[in-house]
């Protein structure tokens, strides 16, 4: 199939169009790789093919204009005949996108992919849409607590692949955790972060983080994936209002024994500790709590490589690619008989 796709962040953007292309679709990115070239340092440069390097030439060829980072700008054009050129179109998060360019749209299958923002807040236009023909593909079960939940054709978590990450190694006795801007978004998070890392030995990845003790600054792709493979811990300590994130997943996936708190008051949308929780892994409720299960991975080799195993068996239940192109490729055969 041609699938139009539109983004609004790019690593999952990254993952979802090599899964896509990995399934023998032919994906258009409007998001970070619009023209083929990454142009955020996130993820490397993803491989095109020849067929969808021509459709770039039809997006200008018939009057279409988009620039990365500015859906709603003037310059922003799609055009009825570009559309019609796909199978179906995946628009991530922006409703408002998909409402404003409906008319255009509407002529092939789009299909609504949350990524759990402002959940609540777009149920209503979710609702709306729907019932003009609109596809709902949730990420999370814990959507369906919203008010006034709009359904869904499809529930499809992020799916990661589990041969690129691993083999955990834990050579690096020190407690890792990635998470941009980590007091500015997650003040409170913040706090309890630094309380329970004091005097451990802790590296914070993510732009924004200068100030704080143990921040390593935003990393290149590979050397994300070494922190992953070497770090023995992960601490999970921002976005509790969020039901899970990618970066969650990577550590998981690598085998990353993964501590995350459960905050007080609990949002309704976190669901990291049911997840945890389910798998036998390591959910605390406080700071001491928290660096007690810190403590023993750097201490005690076996817990950690026991606490391994269970990460990676949480990820592939979960969020394996596997099991989740299936689901995609159901879906898409699904919704464009």
């Amino acid at each position: 199939m041609k699938i139009l796709y539109y983004s609004v962040h790019s690593v999952l953007e990254d993952d979802e169009i090599r899964m896509l292309k990995g399934l023998g679709h032919d994906v258009f990115p409007l998001g970070v790789n619009f023209g083929f070239d990454a142009v955020e340092p996130f993820r490397d440069s993803i491989a095109f093919s020849d067929r969808e390097h021509a459709l770039l030439d039809d997006f200008y060829r018939t009057g279409c204009a988009y620039r990365y980072g500015h859906p709603y700008a003037a310059e922003t054009i799609l055009t009825r005949e570009f559309v019609a050129l796909f199978d179906a179109m995946i628009v991530m998060h922006d409703l408002e996108f998909i409402d404003r360019w409906w008319p255009i749209l509407s002529q092939i299958p789009v299909i609504w992919r949350t990524i759990g923002q402002n959940i609540e807040g777009l149920e209503p236009l979710a609702s709306s849409l729907k019932a003009k023909g609109l596809h709902i593909v949730r990420y999370s079960p814990v959507e369906r607590r919203a008010p006034h939940y709009a359904g869904e054709r499809a529930l499809i978590r992020f799916g990661k692949n589990a041969d690129h990450y691993g083999p955990w190694t834990g050579r690096d006795l020190s407690v890792l955790t990635f998470a941009n801007l980590l007091v500015q978004r997650y003040p409170t998070e913040a706090q309890i972060y630094l309380e329970t890392v004091v005097g451990l030995p802790s590296a914070l990845g993510g732009v924004g983080n200068e100030a704080l003790p143990g921040q390593i600054g935003l990393l290149s792709p590979q050397q994300q994936q070494d922190r992953y493979n070497d770090s023995r811990a992960y601490l999970y300590c921002s976005g509790g209002e969020v039901p899970y994130t990618l970066n969650f997943i990577e550590a998981l996936m690598t085998g990353l024994p993964v501590v995350a708190f459960k905050f007080d008051p609990a949002h309704r949308y976190y669901e990291i500790p049911a997840l945890l929780e389910a798998g036998g892994g390591m959910v605390a409720s406080t700071v001491e709590q928290a660096r007690g299960f810190l403590q023993r991975l750097l201490n005690d080799e076996a817990f950690a490589q026991e606490a391994s195993a269970k990460s990676r068996a949480i990820a592939l239940e979960h969020f394996g690619l596997d099991r989740i192109g299936r689901q995609w490729n159901s879906l898409l055969v699904s919704v464009t008989r």
